[in-house]
């Protein structure tokens, strides 16, 4: 008798239930078809808003009273859920009575143990370990290669899959035995994760050592896992008989939704790499100190730098209260944490708990640092099946920037970061997204990562710590740009300036000699503006203004010329400090131009008219005919008298 199509049923698991139990050995109970949550239970709130993945096994089976043989017998999904979030696929496992961790266990596998390597265990490796140490009598290299996955196997049967993240190779290696000297090739794998059982091996030797006194490591290669059947309508339609049907395309792919996953799109527009975390370029080369007025030190206090500092360089006295910091930006007390520094926000904020230090002076020693917009910099990498791991080992280049380096990475096509708290130390939002370190010296980068799905990109981007450096060559005080209005007279220039609630005063002698905290520069005549400017560098920056008391030199009365001549001043000028009017001819009208010295050469704009000794006083000018000048009228002069003692 042929099999009828009620003869075919699909028969419960002895657990029809999500449960890692879940499934077993075959019951005798139908699949009642059209009953609703016969195999699945509702979709929960929080199922479709978190994702769900279930898992329930049932036996196809044909109840005849013969023995009929089923020919060509499959389990198909032939109409896909309604609700588009929702995805049904069937896969089978090998075992009668598999239960729902087998299951999962066949769903997750990636890669299975291959053929064994022709390498051995050097010494005994213990719980803990990151390294495995594999040799080779030269000039045998059957070694794993970076980013390989292996199974270490015991002689008791015990397994670890681990990775080798790098693998660095020593050659012909001299060792000795009895009979002599022999070579091997020593292979030193970095592991993506400690040792969790004591790894068995023996020290070199010639000939290969047994199985059952030491450790065997195996290759491994991609795992087919389980195969998934479902159903997916077609893009477009397809006319059968028409013509040979060598492909056909479907609606969203060929893919099926199998690891659940919720995401949210959000659109992110003009937003630069590093623009939200600048660099703060270490570029003081020596620290400075700020002496502040007396304030109360309390609970809450925020304290202004003015500038950013160097992490960790900066400590504080409040009175005879002494501070210090970590490059955490931990204000101490001792060893008791008060208050935390922003170093690039240029605050000291005292903590909600630290006590009451009354009012005193703020004395504050640092090393400036500089926030800059660095280049940004950033690195790919592919994840395959080869090196997919929870490590990641690279050296960057340029060296990155403090607080610069984000590590960024797909885990069930949801996107986490982690990223360099400015102190090398790398973390996340939460402690579940990885961590690691990061070395600014050689810019080697450590981390711990979720696997990442196979197919996505783990990227790097970071600043260049070089954006900005120490300048070489150029002073490293503080200057500053005084004008005055009018001519110092020698030995009459006096300035003040205060340091907290101290007062510092500078002289300047006659003969330019200063007397004082502070470097002050000859007085010099701006001819653009017509001021008189000196630089001044205190020994302390000035918590106040800088005043400034002199007395004035005189203006001096004008004199005419017929249009040349020789002229001696009373007293020797200051270098570029003489002014007067030319009045020349332009057009045939008369016509009055600006004159000036400078240096030794008196000018009327940029054509040369004639010298001038400033040690001596004397002025000789030509008859500037290219302006056509008639006469010279001295309007000012200071720091002397003119006096007509030369010939026209």
């Amino acid at each position: 008798m042929p099999i009828q199509s009620d003869d075919l049923k699909i028969l419960k698991s002895a657990v029809m239930a999500d449960v890692p139990e879940g499934g077993g050995g075959m019951t005798g109970s139908p699949i009642v078809d059209g009953l609703s949550n016969d195999v699945f239970n509702d979709i929960s709130a929080d199922d479709r808003a978190h994702g769900d993945w279930s898992c329930i096994k049932g036996f196809g089976i044909a109840h005849t009273d013969d023995t009929n043989i089923l020919l060509g017998t499959g389990w198909v999904v032939l109409k896909p859920p309604e609700d588009p979030n929702v995805s049904v696929m069937v896969f089978e496992t090998d075992g009668w009575f598999d239960e729902r961790t087998h299951a999962v266990a066949l769903v997750e596998s990636a890669l299975v143990k291959a053929p064994r390597l022709l390498c051995r265990v050097q010494d005994t490796h213990y719980t803990g370990v990151s390294l495995l140490q594999l040799y080779n009598p030269a000039p045998g290299e059957s070694f794993p290669k970076d980013g390989d996955a292996v199974v270490i196997r015991n002689p008791d049967a015990g397994e670890q899959r681990v990775r080798a993240l790098r693998v660095t190779i020593q050659r012909n290696v001299s060792v000795f035995d009895d009979a002599g000297e022999y070579k091997i090739n020593i292979a030193t794998c970095e592991l993506s994760r400690p040792l969790s059982m004591d790894v068995l091996g023996k020290p070199p030797q010639r000939s290969t050592p047994s199985s059952s006194t030491t450790a065997t490591v195996f290759s491994t290669a991609p795992a087919a896992g389980a195969r998934f059947h479902g159903v997916k309508p077609l893009a477009e339609a397809v006319v059968l008989g028409a013509q040979p049907i060598r492909s056909v395309k479907l609606s969203g792919g060929i893919f099926q939704q199998l690891v659940p996953s919720t995401t949210v799109p959000t659109p992110v527009t003009d937003i630069y790499p590093l623009v939200q975390r600048p660099t703060l370029s270490r570029t003081a080369t020596a620290p400075l100190q700020v002496t502040g007025a007396a304030v109360a030190l309390t609970a809450g206090t925020v304290l202004q730098l003015p500038t950013a500092a160097e992490p960790g360089q900066l400590s504080m006295t409040h009175g005879a209260t002494a501070f210090t910091t970590n490059i955490a930006g931990d204000l101490l007390q001792g060893t008791t944490k008060v208050g935390e520094v922003s170093w690039s926000g240029r605050t000291i904020t005292m903590g909600s708990s630290a006590p009451n230090y009354g009012s005193a002076t703020n004395t504050i020693t640092y090393k400036p640092a500089t926030v800059t917009g660095a280049t940004a910099h950033s690195m790919a990498i592919e994840v395959t099946e080869a090196n997919r791991s929870t490590a990641i080992v690279r050296v960057l280049e340029p060296t990155p920037a403090p607080g610069t380096l984000t590590v960024s990475y797909m885990v069930q096509g949801q996107w986490y970061e982690i990223s360099d708290d400015g102190t090398g130390k790398l973390a996340g939002a939460d402690s579940s997204y990885g961590s690691g370190n990061l070395t600014f010296v050689t810019g080697s980068i450590l981390a711990t990562i979720p696997l990442p799905d196979i197919g996505s990109v783990i990227i790097l981007t970071w600043g260049e710590a070089d954006s900005a450096r120490t300048a070489t060559g150029l002073p490293n005080r503080a200057k500053a740009l005084i004008a005055l209005a009018k001519q110092p007279q020698a030995g009459t220039l006096a300035i003040s300036y205060p340091v907290g609630a101290a007062t510092r005063n500078v002289t300047v002698a006659a003969n330019g000699t200063v007397t004082g905290p502070a470097q002050v520069d000859t007085v010099k005549r701006n001819a653009d503006t017509g001021l008189y400017e000196f630089e001044f560098s205190p020994d302390e920056i000035p918590t106040g203004p800088v005043t400034c008391n002199y007395t004035a030199s005189s203006e001096e009365l004008g004199f005419t010329n017929d249009g040349g001549g020789v002229y001696t001043l009373s007293q020797p000028p200051r270098e570029s400090s003489v002014r007067f009017t030319v009045v020349g001819t332009s057009g045939g009208a008369a016509k009055a131009y600006p004159a000036h010295s400078s240096g030794t050469n008196v000018y009327i704009g940029a054509t040369l008219i004639g010298q001038i000794n400033n040690a001596t006083g004397v002025m000789t000018l030509n008859g500037a005919s290219a302006i056509g000048v008639t006469t010279h009228t001295k309007t000012k002069q200071y720091a002397g008298v003119l006096v007509a003692s030369g010939t026209a």
